[in-house]
């Protein structure tokens, strides 16, 4: 599907797949416990988002759990470091996945004007201080210098031309981690 598509938010998949508006916003703004199948793709869950825990990391951002899944399912996200990828990693370490490995200057050569940056992992929310808000996404050129621990890139609705980019991939087996992908260890 990527060959054919490219990155796609939920949203650009709503869009692929003919979904309805009212559809699209539902699909959105659910929260997905386990993995959906949305007609000819599967859509990840959000299992680290417990539901409690992102309310409260939303309080005094204006914004509802449905208002940040939305946020979120209208983006393609890239991990900035890879000990970030081996940390999510963990979460689905019973799962094989492919991992997709850009060459972020070509990417922000080509989306730039569609890309926020991020110091969180905006899908978590065990943290208490682990705050959410509109804010917590910025465009590249309002980031500062001393705001360079950037955890996520993200790409809004979809990123087509991904197979144009430089793009290593990595076949990680169940049960493997990340950090032995890379050294072919296992």
């Amino acid at each position: 599907m990527i060959q054919r598509f490219g990155l796609l938010s939920v949203k650009a998949i709503c869009e692929v797949d003919g979904a309805s508006v009212d559809e699209t916003k539902r699909v959105l703004r659910t929260y997905r416990p386990q993995k959906v199948q949305r007609g000819r793709f599967m859509l990840r869950d959000q299992k680290p988002m417990r539901l409690p825990h992102l309310k409260r990391n939303l309080e005094g951002s204006n914004l509802t759990a449905e208002d940040w899944f939305e946020l979120l399912n209208e983006r393609v996200f890239f991990a900035m470091r890879s000990r970030f990828v081996s940390d999510l990693r963990k979460s689905y370490l019973s799962e094989p996945v492919t991992i997709l490995s850009v060459d972020t200057l070509t990417l922000l050569n080509r989306h730039r004007a569609k890309v926020e940056v991020s110091s969180k992992n905006n899908g978590a929310t065990r943290m208490p201080t682990h705050w959410k808000s509109r804010a917590s996404f910025q465009r590249i050129e309002d980031v500062t210098t001393e705001r360079l621990k950037l955890k996520e890139l993200t790409v809004c609705h979809s990123v087509p031309d991904i197979r144009e980019m430089d793009v290593n991939v990595y076949e990680v087996a169940a049960g493997q981690d990340f950090a032995s992908s890379l050294t072919g260890n296992g």
